[in-house]
């Protein structure tokens, strides 16, 4: 399928040297073409001139994709004044834009136009449940969550809303027994067990009981909740009793291509084979073998009629980064987020993204809302350390990082490099010796860069007893005849990073 679109892409660029909007008018179906490829700019030529009602809808969904809310709004009202005749899920896009950009009384008010038109449709009721949960109005917003469910009782995004809000533990346990590979209400009971210190041991076998595999239980939750390498271990182990369970195998391989282990990924490809027949499958395949640029094709086509599978957007937010696109993937992990609130590895992801980005002041405000939701993580703090760094407030990292005990080694050693560079910033060489020092004892491979560090610094502090010593490990181990006669803190900090 992908090769047609290229290949009548490649035809219409023939005809024409540039698609100009001249080209598109009425074309609705070509800005959906264009749209599929990521083409954005080029579709909302298309769109802009198209005379189908639905290219709204379109234009608006681009640019809240851009994080363009306020240019939504604007493109949404324009076109109500212009026209009689437009799609009532206009109402729904312009109440989302204005949530968006933080101005509720103005979403309420389409959502309750969108509610009036739509009253038989059940996200009529989510998207008004969303503008009083924001507004703090739980309540309200819980009833019409529960409207919802009575239009859709099979409807999975509006019971996530409002367990969201009070996980009505035996209606989700009730849930999980019609539906036990939903992963996501597994998180949900999985919170409500540490939010109030449940022994969840007992409860989780119970639910055993009634159909689900421990092995596969404790690897899902571990998995959702971010903690990628235990959940590795859980998955390997429930292979070994069901070979043939796509959604574990899946699991397994997304893993591994999240900690850059593209071997093993391609390891349990081979150990267990699926046929690889539907399109997020696919999509999987084409990252494991390298293939991004089709990967990203089959997520989208997947997306366009899966637009509530938070796990898609994640994939491809993952397989954009993979690719250096970094405020792509900022934009569907953000979505995945909006989706599923409780996805912890969409928030890594996201503040990864924004992090390569230079947004530092959103990883803060991001890291902030992560930080309610999953309070002490250890890694969402490191992102939070990392970016005060960037913003010179070193005392704030350090506050941060000196009451964290990093136990796993790669977070462990990325925390004290954190530290090292606060030192240096703050022009504390001895303690920037001492934690240093503490890297190299952990580091069991390329220690070269901590030995040109210890050796600047104890330089600089005429310490030339030790600073030799380094120096004499530098030449003896790396046969490299190192010497540096002019340096300042920040080349310091340069051979850190």
């Amino acid at each position: 399928m992908k090769s047609k679109l290229i290949i009548l892409l490649m035809f219409l660029i023939l005809l024409s040297p540039q698609i100009k909007a001249d080209d598109c008018l009425n074309n609705y179906e070509m800005g959906n073409l264009l749209y599929e490829m990521d083409l954005y700019d080029e579709a909302l030529e298309c769109y802009n001139t198209s005379e189908n009602n639905n290219a709204i809808i379109k234009k608006v969904q681009i640019l809240l994709n851009q994080d363009k809310s306020k240019e939504a709004i604007s493109t949404i009202n324009k076109y109500m004044e212009n026209n009689d005749d437009y799609p009532e899920t206009i109402y729904y896009w312009l109440s989302r834009s204005y949530i968006i950009n933080n101005e509720l009384d103005k979403a309420e008010n389409y959502a309750v136009k969108f509610n009036e038109t739509q009253q038989m449709n059940p996200d009529s009721y989510i998207l008004l449940g969303d503008v009083y949960y924001e507004k703090s109005r739980e309540e309200k917003a819980k009833l019409q969550y529960e409207k919802a469910i009575e239009l859709s009782p099979d409807y999975s995004l509006a019971r996530y809303r409002l367990w969201n809000i009070s996980a009505q533990i035996d209606e989700v346990k009730k849930w999980l027994r019609k539906y036990p590979e939903d992963n996501k209400a597994r998180l949900i009971l999985s919170d409500y067990y540490k939010e109030n210190n449940k022994n969840e041991v007992s409860e989780t076998q119970r639910l055993l009981s009634e159909g689900l595999n421990i092995d596969k239980h404790i690897a899902d939750t571990l998995f959702y909740d971010g903690n990628l390498e235990e959940a590795s271990l859980y998955y390997i182990k429930y292979l070994q009793q069901e070979p043939k369970n796509p959604e574990s195998i899946s699991n397994l391989i997304k893993i591994y291509l999240r900690m850059g282990e593209r071997q093993k990924a391609k390891s349990i490809m081979e150990t267990y084979p699926m046929t690889y027949d539907n399109l997020l499958l696919k999509a999987l395949s084409e990252r494991v073998q390298g293939n991004a640029k089709d990967a990203v094709f089959y997520y989208w086509k997947y997306i366009d009629n899966n637009k509530k599978n938070a796990d898609a957007y994640v994939g491809v937010a993952y397989t954009y980064l993979a690719m250096g696109k970094n405020e792509l993937a900022s934009r569907d992990f953000k979505s995945a987020i909006f989706i599923s609130p409780n996805y912890k590895d969409a928030y890594l992801g996201l503040l990864n993204s924004l992090e390569k980005q230079s947004k530092y002041e959103e990883m803060l405000d991001w890291s902030n809302i992560a930080m309610k939701r999953f309070e002490n993580d250890k890694q969402i703090l490191l992102y939070r350390a990392r970016a005060y760094l960037e913003q010179d407030q070193s005392d704030l990292v350090l506050n941060i990082l000196n009451d964290i005990n990093f136990d796993k080694k790669e977070l462990y050693i990325q925390a004290q490099q954190t530290k090292v560079i606060s030192f240096i910033k703050k022009e504390d060489f001895k303690k920037a010796i001492i934690e240093t020092e503490k890297v190299v004892d952990k580091v069991e491979n390329n220690k070269l860069k901590y030995y040109k560090v210890l050796y600047l610094l104890y330089s600089n502090l005429d310490m030339n007893y030790n600073s030799n010593f380094y120096k004499e490990k530098i030449n003896l181990y790396y046969n490299e005849s190192w010497d540096v006669n002019e340096y300042n803190p920040d080349f310091i900090i340069n051979l850190i990073k």
